[in-house]
């Protein structure tokens, strides 16, 4: 059943939306697979601590946050991934790694990438693992009122991913035969 915070938000702001069921799917790849969706158009939450603050950055699945470059994007000395001890009181509602990316009705700030705003339709976790809602870019925009971010995320198994530019030897090795 849909997170009932969600519903009742989305009655509240007449927004038209759907729910597709699915088996349980624990990663935002599977459940785009699954759902035979874009992972592109399906957003995926991270909950990061900005400064001793929690916020929310939302990525299409296939891709993970780079904390360096996220940092002086969002404007913040110190960003780190928020560990779910610290964050799942604000969603006691939803299921572990199952957390929407609608930050407001949780009372957090909303970071989004900016490729979302050329997807007509988004896609996201209902705060379960089996379900998935389904609505228009323009109305989950609206509802969110996200901060846009360009930076602070790569393309994960991309072969110029930023994970492999970090990998830095710190002595000279010999070769073994």
């Amino acid at each position: 059943m849909i997170q009932a915070k969600l519903q009742a938000l989305f009655e509240l702001n007449q927004i038209n939306y759907y729910i597709g069921e699915f088996d349980p799917a624990y990663t935002s790849q599977h459940r785009a697979q699954s759902a035979h969706v874009s992972g592109y158009e399906l957003a995926k939450a991270v909950i990061v601590n900005l400064d001793e603050q929690l916020a929310m950055v939302v990525v299409p699945a296939p891709y993970k946050l780079d904390l360096q470059q996220l940092a002086p994007e969002l404007g913040a000395d110190r960003v780190l991934l928020a560990c779910e001890d610290e964050f799942m009181p604000y969603f006691s509602q939803c299921e572990f790694g199952a957390v929407p990316p609608i930050g407001s009705i949780f009372h957090l700030p909303v970071f989004m990438a900016v490729s979302f705003e050329v997807q007509p339709w988004i896609y996201f976790n209902a705060g379960n693992h089996q379900e998935m809602i389904k609505m228009k870019t323009a109305d989950f925009m609206a509802l969110v009122s996200p901060t846009m971010i360009e930076q602070g995320y790569y393309l994960a198994g991309d072969q110029n991913g930023k994970w492999r530019q970090q990998l830095t030897f710190h002595r000279v090795s010999r070769i073994l035969h």
